[in-house]
This record gives structure tokens, sequence and C-alpha cells, in this order.
């Protein structure tokens, strides 16, 4: 399919590799999200790279994951053309909440919070690191009720599910101490991101921050960072500390958080389908074990 096929509507901004737009297909009026990718000065690592994307999107269908449509190269570009989530994203809206100083209440967190879980469990199974999780990648339904895991571009394909990675990417507010530290790291890392995604939620600024690369690093590091407002319950503070874990053999992996007493206990109020024997395995594990 030609990108004349397409009527570019708006940029919505720059994702890896390289600008994301609002377009339509003339054929029918769909409204999809379009990246434009130029590889026409790319080394061929840094194409290599670009087309991981692709193959990763393409591999992984669910309702949590920003959904794959199809891609194709004209004139030294590469566009991938994906669903559009109309509510912006999680980033716009923690900003637009601390603006008019209207918190999240918990009733609000945990559904959007469980759908992360299930899409990143998702990408787990299928031995995929996002490697890049943040709120400005978290997409939303119309009504801000649906959450998807998009922008893949950096996300790393294990051969299995205990490989280590090795190269250090991320965005630097969502980086897990292993990767400061330029240490191997596993699945472990996407879900330290995930409890920054949390806290963030909770506090709208994130868990660590400074004024220079540096003293962000030192402060990942020493792991001290403010407690969540009283409003929140145990079971969350909970989570969010278990997440935070600066040792990654201590941090849950994403079935180990799923089978935790706060987190089963709420699958219910996850308004993704969740299969009923995933739901029941978790179900059972917090309650009998």
């Amino acid at each position: 399919m030609p990108l004349s096929d397409f009527e570019i509507k708006k940029f919505l901004g720059k994702g890896s590799y390289g600008s994301v737009f609002k377009a339509s297909r003339s054929s029918d009026g769909q409204v999809y999200a379009i990246k434009e990718i130029n590889v026409k000065y790319m080394k061929r690592k840094e194409r290599e790279e670009a087309l991981n994307e692709i193959r990763i999107l393409a591999s992984v269908f669910h309702p949590n994951i920003v959904g794959y449509y199809e891609s194709f190269v004209e004139n030294d570009k590469i566009y991938i053309v994906t669903e559009f989530a109309s509510g912006g994203d999680l980033q716009n809206l923690i900003e637009t909440r601390k603006m008019k100083r209207y918190p999240f209440s918990e009733d609000e967190i945990w559904p959007l919070f469980l759908q992360l879980c299930v899409g990143i469990r998702t990408l787990h199974k299928h031995h995929i690191l996002h490697r890049d999780l943040k709120s400005a990648n978290i997409f939303l339904s119309a009504d801000k009720s649906m959450v998807k895991i998009g922008d893949l571009g950096v996300a790393k394909l294990l051969k299995q599910e205990n490989s280590l990675a090795k190269t250090s990417i991320g965005t630097p507010y969502y980086i897990s101490p292993e990767i400061w530290k330029n240490s191997p790291y596993n699945n472990k890392s996407d879900m330290w991101s995930l409890g920054v995604l949390l806290y963030e939620m909770c506090t709208f600024r994130h868990p660590f921050e400074a004024r220079d690369i540096k003293g962000l690093a030192s402060r990942v590091l020493a792991g001290r960072y403010s407690a969540l407002p009283k409003m929140y319950s145990d079971d969350l503070k909970n989570v969010v500390s278990a997440l935070l874990s600066r040792n990654s053999a201590s941090r849950p992996n994403i079935d180990e958080l799923l089978a935790s007493p706060p987190v089963a206990s709420r699958l219910h109020l996850c308004p993704t389908p969740i299969q009923q024997h995933i739901l029941h395995k978790y179900v059972s594990v917090a309650v009998y074990g």
C-alpha cells in the first residue's frame, strides 16, 4: 500500500528512529498512526534495528499493545502503520491532572496498572523486552479507560526467557539500577520501569530526579525515594516497593507480580479480557499460596 493511499492529518511527535503522524486512509477514512523512518543515511545496524520494530509488532497481538497493520518502503523511508490511540498518552494525562491538582484515585490507578501488567506479560511471554517503558509510550483510548503499550522501536527479542541483554538503552528516569551499572539485564529491567510508572501515576513525579545524569544515577543506585501520599493503600505502596527493588533478583517478574495477593485479588478490575485459566491461576496462588 503506497503512502498516497493515506492523508496525513497531524504530526504527533518523535518516536524511536522516526516521526509519527496521524493519518486517515483515503478509501474509508479509517484513522491510523504512521511512523516514518528515513533509512537513507542509516548504517546497516541502525537499519536492522529500525526493521526490528516491524518484526516485533507483527508478532504480537493483544488489546493492551498498540496494534500493527502493515508496513511498506517508499523513497528510502520505511512506513509503519499502526493503531491510533485517540486518547493521547499517559504522560499528557498525568501533566493535565497535575496542572489541575487532581490526583488519580486508587480506583482509577488499579485498572490502568493492571492493563500495563497484562500487556507486559504478553511481551515477556514472547521473550520481548520493551526497554523503553515510560508514560509517553503508554497510549490511551478516547475515554482514558484503556491503555496500550506502544513504541517498540528499541525492544529486544531474547532467544530464551533467562537470556540477558547488554546494550544500555532507555529513558533516564525509567532506567533500572542494573543498566546504570552497565550490567547485563533481563525482563526485570522492564519491571523496574513499571514501578517508576506506577509511582508517577500516584505522585505526578518520578521517584528519582536530579539536575544531571550523574546525580540521577547516584539517586537510583542509592534507592531512596519519597513515600507515596497517605491516601493510597498499603497494597499499592508494597507493589511500588517491590518493583523498585534495587536488586533485580529481589524484584518480581511479571508472573510473580500478578500472583502476589495485592495484584491477584484485584485482577477482576482489569477491563481487558483475561483468559479464565490465567485468572484462576493467579487468584488461586494469591488465596492458597
